[in-house]
Formats: structure tokens, C-alpha cells, sequence
């Protein structure tokens, strides 16, 4: 099941801590409010945005979330996001150029 971006207090309670477990996420919640950088529901959205809370968790526990690589689902394709390695450069190949000539207008 693939959760949406702006959670549910529940659902999010479910994420963290599974649904045995969510019963425990108000008192929870509470503490982690105090917290600085704690993500606060999004009052355009109507929910707590799945990434940044996941970010948090992360750091939470003692993961850099900026070493671990990123997968964004695109529709039915994946993107996949590594940081730049210690030396500070990239060294990816450059793609190769593309064919105009194929290009379909619709």
C-alpha cells in the first residue's frame, strides 16, 4: 500500500509505529512537538507530510539522511537520487545528446 504525501495523524501513527503500536503515538507526538524540526500538520493540505516525517525519524535514530540515496516514484518509473560521493565531485557519464530528428508532435 502506497501511503499519500500528507498524512493522517493515524496514518501516521500506523507508519511510525505500526497498528498495534499507534495507540501510544498521541503521548508520543507530544514530546516530538517539543522537539525542534518535528514537521507540524500543513493547514492547506490537511496532514503531516509523509517525507519530512520520515526525514525526521531518520535523523531521530542516528541515520544522515543526506548519505542514504533517494527513490522518487514517477508514475510507473523510478528516479533514483544519490548524493555526490566525500570528494565532493560528480562523476557520472553526461547522457548522450538527444535525437531531435525523432521528436513526434502531437
Amino acid at each position: 500500500m502506497t501511503l499519500p504525501l500528507f498524512l493522517s495523524e493515524q496514518q501516521v501513527a500506523e507508519m511510525v509505529l505500526g497498528p498495534e503500536r499507534a495507540k501510544e503515538w498521541p503521548a508520543k507526538l507530544k514530546v516530538l512537538e517539543q522537539k525542534a524540526g518535528f514537521p507540524r500538520k500543513n493547514r492547506i493540505y490537511g496532514g503531516y507530510y509523509r517525507p519530512a516525517i520520515e526525514q525526521f525519524i531518520a535523523e531521530d535514530v542516528g541515520f544522515r539522511t543526506a548519505d542514504l540515496p533517494v527513490t522518487i516514484e514517477v508514475a510507473d518509473r523510478h528516479l533514483a537520487i544519490v548524493p555526490y560521493p566525500e570528494d565532493g565531485e560528480s562523476h557520472a557519464t553526461p547522457a548522450r545528446p538527444l535525437d531531435r530528428r525523432r521528436r513526434t508532435v502531437r
